[in-house]
């Protein structure tokens, strides 16, 4: 599943286990698949959280840069106030 999220975050929780991903969000761009600065992939086995970057023409020798900051949380009895906020909107 791929969709633009503004919030600029990503997050999985499992077992007391919180793992979070951050990165830019800029609304004034474009992003690939359809506009899609984030996507998720599960099955049995495991959870994918992936940021994607915005579309940009490079000339050779031009680089860019794509961001993003991890965060593991262990001992999470129950999920921050701010992710909830998000959920329950």
């Amino acid at each position: 599943m791929g969709y633009f999220n503004p919030q600029g975050w990503l997050a999985y929780y499992m077992d007391g286990i919180l793992f979070k991903k951050t990165f830019g969000a800029q609304t004034n761009v474009a992003y690939p698949d359809r506009n899609s600065n984030a996507e998720l992939y599960c099955d049995e086995r495991f959870v994918e959280l992936e940021s994607l970057g915005p579309l940009a023409k490079l000339e050779p020798g031009v680089t860019v840069h794509h961001l993003e900051r991890w965060d593991l949380s262990e001992g999470v009895n129950s999920l921050p106030s701010n992710i909830q906020k998000v959920l329950a909107s």
